[in-house]
């Protein structure tokens, strides 16, 4: 009976000690976790309060964005998750894959408009949900505004009297190398233009010329400003007139006939320097024209297979600026032709 009695104490004592040692479990301790299980063996999950004291959020805060990665330098790092829910005091994000190592968390307003960014080191144990303790916020500020497209560019159809118009977009730079598409209105923007007379803008960003009858081709420096949350910030930038004319010298054509009479196509820089001929380097299309009628694109002769019906079409006349030092851009337009029969 002793015997027993001491074989049955050995085997409870055994049972206590390995029942110690999963409820203790090793490795080194976590203050910023507490784990509690779930199902997922691959992810795991992180909740976050955002209660006093633990994290204090602005009060414009609409939502919050989870960013996830893979290293603690963000800016060399994999971003390998990422999620975005509207504000609660607590928040669970699962899903989290098992090389995030580190997270951004950045508190939105109603706009988009960051606000502040909390950080926190993160291990990933699979299958389980931590509760994660962020650090301090840190505020983010309005940095820069970049308009786009920039220089603008306008140019004047020389013979219709018209111009082109350009609409710009507004795209804001804040402290935690985000960006955001800021609105163009009358609240949020202003142009400011060196001199009067060649340009203008309207409250939404549109560029226009004032007088494309002026044949005032030059360019004028624009200071843009952007007021966010009472913080503004400006670029300049210039806005350029440029000039583009092209003519034939006859429009019209017999409708059994081609067309060999030659063009005159010339620009104008955005310099007040006049302008220059550059019909040898540019291309021409036929637009709307019967079948019957083809065109040579590097001379813009006309030829006629057949009879063409009587009625009008066009040809569009394009030229790149392709000059060392020159815009780049690419300049078109369309010359009216008239097809008529010479017996009538």
């Amino acid at each position: 009976m002793t015997l027993l009695r001491a074989k049955r104490n050995l085997l409870t004592l055994m049972c206590l000690s390995i029942a110690v040692l999963f409820a203790v479990g090793c490795g080194g301790s976590r203050d910023n976790f507490v784990a509690t299980g779930t199902n997922n063996n691959n992810t795991g999950a992180f909740t976050f309060q955002f209660v006093r004291p633990q994290t204090t959020v602005s009060s414009q805060t609409a939502t919050l964005r989870f960013d996830f990665y893979s290293s603690t330098t963000v800016a060399t790092a994999n971003l390998v998750l990422t999620d975005t829910r509207a504000f609660a005091n607590t928040i669970t994000v699962t899903g989290v894959p098992a090389n995030a190592v580190f997270v951004v968390v950045t508190a939105l307003d109603a706009n988009g408009v960051p606000l502040q960014t909390f950080t926190s080191n993160l291990t990933v144990i699979p299958g389980t949900t931590q509760t994660v303790t962020l650090g301090g916020a840190t505020t983010v500020t309005y940095n820069s505004v970049d308009f786009s497209p920039t220089p603008v560019n306008l140019i004047v159809d020389f013979d219709a009297q018209t111009a082109t118009s350009q609409q710009l977009a507004a795209q804001l730079a804040f402290s935690n190398n985000s960006t955001l598409a800021g609105t163009i209105n009358n609240t949020t923007t202003n142009f400011t233009f060196a001199s009067n007379g060649l340009v203008n803008a309207s409250t939404t960003g549109l560029f226009q010329v004032v007088n494309p009858a002026s044949n005032n081709f030059d360019n004028v420096s624009v200071t843009g400003s952007y007021t966010l949350n009472n913080v503004t910030r400006s670029e300049t930038f210039l806005a350029k007139v440029f000039g583009f004319s092209a003519t034939a010298n006859s429009n019209s054509i017999a409708n059994n006939a081609g067309y060999t009479g030659g063009y005159t196509v010339r620009f104008w820089d955005a310099n007040n320097t006049g302008n220059i001929n550059v019909t040898g380097n540019s291309t021409f299309e036929l637009v709307g024209a019967p079948s019957v009628l083809s065109i040579n694109s590097t001379t813009g002769v006309i030829s006629n297979s057949g009879t063409a019906p009587n009625g009008n079409f066009q040809v569009r006349v394009t030229w790149v600026d392709g000059r060392t030092g020159g815009t780049g851009l690419t300049f078109t337009d369309l010359i009216n032709f008239v097809l008529v029969n010479p017996n009538a």
